[in-house]
């Protein structure tokens, strides 16, 4: 170190002179990332349920409120074309019209679910890189990529169902290929992998850990699994009417309301599901690949976190 004119200056190479703007820029990021980023390091199971809750907490309304506002058209509609609607006895349209609103609810279902999970899995994957990614942008890049993660979802429903499908003990083979496939959607959103790719990494980044994934994903089930029930409950024709009758309200009263409670709790239950496959990707990728290393090595360098596709 030296002196001049009284100040202390700290060392620096000699060749290379110091940038005042590089060194704010460093420490400023550096203290964010040390302070508001959970490090990326491998965790037990306990752990990761703690870290799946405090981040889902920190952005309670951000992820509970993206995702529900996209339940908000698919729900609306329903009590124009629920089940509710074709079971009057002797109607002729019966069979077209349920047919029509279960496809209809399967098809945006489907949609929908591909979508938020793809948004919540990009925000909650900033949020453990210390990086900073705006709603639009995020919007966007989950859109860019919602065919790749659609088709994705499709096979990965097939393969699971024919698994299940297979008489065997505890229709094993298709718990094997749910647990293997799990992390498909995320590596696509977050490495913009293609189908193929991202199906191939899925298998190589869970190999070997399927009791702390069985665990994991069973819990973020249970916690989710009380909000998933009020959909199917106002959807079934009979427990609607039940409800209505019980209520003394008006069945117009009833739908607009389920509209917003069901949006609301089909919002939990996608970024419940959206954070833990996010927590589970990066689990799995510094056990794998040594990610949290790799962090910690770009940001002694540079005060910059680590993106998964190398050093930002």
């Amino acid at each position: 170190m030296s002196r001049d004119a009284g100040e202390f200056q700290s060392l620096r190479p000699y060749s290379a002179p110091a940038d005042p703007r590089d060194k704010r820029l460093g420490d400023r990021v550096q203290a964010r990332v040390e302070a508001g980023t959970p490090d990326l390091r491998p965790r037990s199971v306990g752990e990761l349920l703690d870290l799946a809750f405090e981040v889902l907490r920190s952005r309670f309304g951000t992820y509970v409120g993206v995702s529900a506002a996209l339940w908000v058209p698919v729900r609306i509609a329903q009590p124009f074309i629920g089940l509710h609607n074709w079971t009057q006895p002797g109607d002729p349209t019966f069979l077209f019209g349920a047919a029509l609103g279960v496809l209809f609810t399967f098809l945006s279902t489907a949609m929908i679910t591909v979508l938020e999970v793809s948004l919540v899995s990009l925000l909650v994957a900033a949020k453990l890189e210390g990086r900073t990614l705006s709603l639009p942008e995020a919007f966007r890049r989950a859109l860019s990529r919602f065919f790749s993660v659609a088709l994705i979802a499709f096979v990965s429903a097939i393969l699971t169902t024919l698994g299940f499908a297979c008489i065997c003990v505890l229709s094993l083979p298709g718990l094997y290929l749910t647990w293997k496939l799990y992390l498909a959607p995320a590596v696509c959103v977050i490495e913009n992998a293609g189908v193929g790719e991202s199906l191939s990494r899925s298998f190589e980044l869970s190999r070997g850990r399927f009791p702390a994934w069985f665990a994991l994903a069973l819990v973020a089930y249970l916690f989710a699994l009380p909000f998933a029930s009020l959909t199917g409950f106002a959807d079934n024709p009979n427990l609607r009417a039940a409800a209505i009758d019980q209520l003394g309200v008006s069945s117009t009263i009833f739908d607009w309301a389920i509209v917003v409670c069901s949006s609301l709790f089909n919002g939990v239950v996608t970024a419940v599901r959206g954070v833990v496959v996010a927590i589970w990707y990066f689990d799995c990728r510094a056990r794998r690949e040594g990610i949290d290393l790799m962090a910690q090595l770009a940001r002694m360098r540079t005060g910059i976190s680590v993106r998964p596709g190398g050093v930002s």
